[in-house]
């Protein structure tokens, strides 16, 4: 099983295509309404790359995937514009509750502010993530999610 979503620099929408072995690939385009409408959750914290605490806002990167009938998987592949990956386990969506930021400070993500999106995870809430393995799950400049 193989879920690729890609997420347009310029605005927020996200093409889903899947692709399950003996099925014929489908694609979904969900666009910024469709993104707007699902729960929008809030992290307030810290990171490595900023001063101070931040607000970032999204939906929960699980809400996403389930509205689109994705209900689980093995693992993420998180795509950025500048061709950096990271790999989580498909847990770390339900464990950690992490968020799709697509707004830091009630301001949209630009491409230059790390978007249009930005996976974020509660590190001041849960201090055990604050350490390079969850540092470097959090891609910023999404453009592709890959689920297997």
């Amino acid at each position: 099983m193989g879920w690729l979503v890609s997420v347009q620099a310029s605005e927020m929408v996200v093409t889903v295509q899947t692709h399950f072995v003996g099925e014929p690939v489908t694609e979904v385009v969900v666009d910024e309404a469709t993104i707007s409408r699902l729960p929008q959750y809030e992290i307030v914290t810290g990171t490595p790359w900023d001063d101070g605490v931040h607000s970032y806002r999204g939906p929960r990167l699980l809400d996403l995937l389930n509205r689109l009938g994705i209900k689980q998987g093995r693992q993420v592949t998180l795509h950025a514009l500048n061709e950096y990956s990271a790999t989580l386990p498909f847990s770390d969506l339900r464990d950690f509750s992490v968020i799709l930021a697509h707004s830091q400070d009630g301001q949209p993500l630009s491409v230059r502010q790390r978007g249009p999106f930005f996976l974020m995870y509660p590190f001041d809430e849960l201090p055990r993530l604050k350490s390079k393995l969850y540092y470097a799950r959090s891609v910023w400049q999404i453009d592709r999610i890959t689920v297997e």
